[in-house]
């Protein structure tokens, strides 16, 4: 899909600063951060065409882990995936956010881009999160321990199995005794 000629769509595909400005308030408005592993840039299919020239903005920018639009479920919606490193730069150039939960997450996710885990240590490092509250949530953990949820799921499921912790209705995940 081709840009529009003069439009400001035509002048990000050549600069990243007004690229990022535009996909920042983009991001805030249609991304829960709250789990996210990486954000996702949605529209309907009546949007197709703006999520199109928008995904070329990104993609000549080397800012998507998706090679192409995708369609989201059954739904009439459509999506692309940014790379935690490409979104590490948008947020970098036209950062923070305005909703202070969101931009938690923001941050999380900057300084996760490109980053390994260890497993052990994440164990250890949940295990502590824990024992320092009276019920903790994942996504409270996740901040804690500066870890992306799908990294603190998997262990906390893990701890759960081996009986080191239980989940209660209310509270959140508190140690076995």
């Amino acid at each position: 899909m081709s840009t529009p000629s003069k439009s400001v769509y035509e002048k990000a595909i050549s600069s990243r600063l007004i690229a990022a400005n535009i996909l920042l308030p983009l991001i805030e408005f249609e991304f829960a951060f709250n789990g996210a592993q990486k954000p996702a840039i949605t529209q309907a299919e009546s949007n197709l065409n703006q999520l199109k020239v928008i995904f070329g903005i990104c993609k000549s920018h080397k800012w998507t882990a998706s090679q192409k639009i995708s369609r989201l479920g059954n739904k009439n919606e459509f999506w692309f995936k940014l790379s935690n490193t490409g979104f590490k730069e948008i947020y970098q150039i036209a950062g923070p956010m305005a909703d202070k939960n969101k931009d938690k997450w923001a941050l999380l996710l900057c300084e996760r881009a490109g980053k390994m885990e260890k497993s052990r240590l994440i164990k250890d490092e949940i295990l502590r999160a824990v024992r320092s509250s009276n019920g903790i949530h994942i996504y409270d953990i996740c901040l804690k321990i500066r870890r992306l949820p799908y990294t603190v799921s998997r262990h906390v499921k893990d701890l759960e199995k081996r009986g080191v912790i239980k989940k209660t209705p209310n509270s959140g995940w508190i140690e076995k005794r």
